[in-house]
């Protein structure tokens, strides 16, 4: 499949974990960190955007999943695993959103459950270009 983004203006965000001050918001339909292809691109639509790659992935009540991942084509996989395994092992808990965002809070991407419509937001005027 190929990934897609789509901007949308006017949409209800989900605002209870959106720094108020993002001004730019895409939204995909595809797992946030589930699939490498979706994840490649994602992480050249970063590089396009001069945006840090450098991430932390939390689940949904905060909890640290992965920290200080440079995300890159050449380490998906291992982090993919790594983020699934802890999915899997906390699946009781019907909050098993995903949330990834750079390190300095510059932009976020959330997604509440893999199948639902995830959010990529940004503050345009910390763009790295």
């Amino acid at each position: 499949s190929v990934a897609k983004f789509f901007i949308g203006p006017n949409l209800c965000l989900p605002n209870n974990f959106l720094i108020p001050n993002y001004d730019t918001f895409l939204f995909f339909d595809f797992g946030l960190v589930m699939e490498s292809e979706f994840l490649e691109y994602f992480s050249d639509l970063l590089d396009l955007g001069g945006f840090n790659k450098q991430v932390n992935v939390f689940d949904y009540d905060f909890n640290i999943i992965v920290e200080n991942w440079i995300l890159k084509h050449d380490n998906l996989l291992k982090y993919i695993k790594r983020i699934i395994g802890y999915v899997d092992d906390n699946d009781d808990n019907d909050d098993n959103g995903i949330i990834m965002a750079d390190t300095d809070l510059n932009w976020v991407a959330v997604q509440d459950i893999p199948v639902n419509w995830g959010v990529f937001a940004f503050q345009s005027s910390k763009k790295n270009l």
